[in-house]
C-alpha cells in the first residue's frame, strides 16, 4: 500500500470522496479550514505495484488517514512515477520534454555549497547568510517570480501529450520547484512575509512528487523507473521540507516520519549520516512547536499576528522559534 496525499481539493469532486479519518492514535485532530492546509480531508490512499511486482508502502503513510472505504476514481489521483511503463492504446503518454536548463543551474548552485550552508552557517564562499541570500536574490529572483505565479508547474497529473510538461513532472524538476518555492525564499525573502507566501504551493508539489516516488529518485534507490538521479540522500530532505515548515500537525507527523526512515536508509558509516541525524531532531523540534502552539511564533511578527502568552514565552526558551 503507498499513499497519496491530494492536495487539490477544489479539481476533486466532492462527492467522489469521503473525508478520512485522522488515525486516533495520533492522538489529534485536524478541521479543513482553507485550502492552503494540508489537513486529513486532503488525503486519499491508493495501491500501486512497484518496479519489481511487489506491493509498497511509502512511509509517508504511517501518518495517513485510514479510511478507505470510497476513494476518488484513479483518473484523479497522481501517477507514479515510470517513464518505462507500456502506455495504453487509448490514451497517448506524454513523455518529458528536454529538461528547462534552469533546472540543472539551481540543482548545481545549491547542492554544491555545503550542507551546513544550507541552514545558515558560514562557508568561505559565503561567510555570512546575507551574502548567501543577496547571490540568491539576484541571481534566481526572476525565476523564483515565475514558480510563485505557478508558470512552471504544468499540469502534473497529466498523460496526455502535449500536457504537463511543467517542472513537477519529473524528479529533477520538481526538487528544483521545491528549492524555489519553499527554501530560496526564505533567504531571498528572510524576516518577511514573502518568506513563507509559497509554502502552501510547496507542500502541494512535495506531496504529489512524494506519492509518485520522486524523492526516491535521488540517493541511489531510483524507484519508479528504476533509474535514479544521482544525488546523495541529502537531497531528499528537500522534498520533505515543505511538510516541516507547514503549520499544520499532520504534515509535522510525516515530515518526522519520512526524515527518520531517511536516517534508517543511511548506512552508519556514510558521510551523510551526521547531517541526517540532525534533521530527524530539527523535524522533531518543528513539530512540538505545532503541536503546543498550533504555529511557528517566529513568524508573527513577519506576517502581522499577535503572539500569544504562551508563544512570548515560547520564544523565550527557543528564540529561532521557525
Amino acid at each position: 500500500m503507498r499513499l497519496v496525499l491530494n492536495l487539490n481539493p477544489v479539481r476533486t469532486a466532492p462527492s467522489l470522496v469521503n473525508k478520512p479519518r485522522v488515525p486516533a492514535a495520533l492522538g489529534f485532530h485536524t478541521t479543513a479550514t482553507t485550502t492552503t492546509t494540508l489537513t486529513s480531508t486532503h488525503l486519499q490512499t491508493r495501491t500501486w505495484r512497484n518496479s519489481s511486482g511487489s506491493n509498497s508502502r511509502h512511509p509517508i503513510s504511517r501518518t495517513a488517514a485510514t479510511n478507505t472505504s470510497a476513494m476518488a476514481s484513479s483518473a484523479s489521483a497522481p501517477k507514479p512515477f515510470s517513464p518505462s511503463s507500456s502506455p495504453s492504446s487509448s490514451t497517448p503518454q506524454a513523455q518529458p520534454g528536454p529538461e528547462d536548463a534552469r533546472i540543472g543551474e539551481i540543482l548545481d548552485f545549491w547542492f554544491a555549497l555545503p550542507p551546513a550552508s544550507w541552514f545558515g552557517a558560514p562557508s568561505e564562499a559565503f561567510p555570512t547568510a546575507a551574502a548567501l541570500d543577496g547571490v540568491i536574490r539576484q541571481r534566481f529572483g526572476a525565476v523564483m517570480a515565475e514558480a510563485r505565479a505557478r508558470a512552471l508547474d504544468g499540469d502534473a497529473d497529466s498523460d496526455v501529450k502535449g500536457e504537463g510538461e511543467g517542472w513537477a513532472r519529473t524528479p529533477r524538476g520538481a526538487l528544483a520547484l521545491l528549492l524555489l518555492l519553499d527554501q530560496f525564499p526564505r533567504n531571498a525573502h528572510r524576516g518577511t512575509a514573502d518568506a513563507f507566501a509559497t509554502d502552501a504551493h510547496a507542500v502541494e508539489v512535495a506531496v504529489r512528487a512524494i506519492a509518485r516516488g520522486f524523492d526516491r529518485a535521488f540517493g541511489g534507490e531510483g524507484e519508479g523507473d528504476g533509474n535514479g538521479e544521482g544525488g546523495s540522500l541529502l537531497h531528499r530532505i528537500f522534498f520533505y521540507l515543505p511538510l516541516c515548515h507547514a503549520e499544520d500537525l499532520t504534515a509535522q507527523v510525516a515530515a518526522v516520519a519520512l526524515a527518520r526512515d531517511l536516517l534508517a536508509a543511511c548506512p552508519a558509516a556514510a558521510p551523510e549520516r551526521p547531517m541526517l541525524e540532525s534533521t530527524v531532531g530539527f523535524f522533531a523540534r518543528h513539530r512540538d512547536a505545532v503541536l503546543r502552539l498550533g504555529r511557528f511564533p517566529a513568524r508573527n511578527a513577519a506576517l502581522g499576528r499577535p503572539s500569544t502568552d504562551a508563544e512570548v514565552a515560547f520564544l523565550r526558551e527557543r528564540p529561532e522559534g521557525w
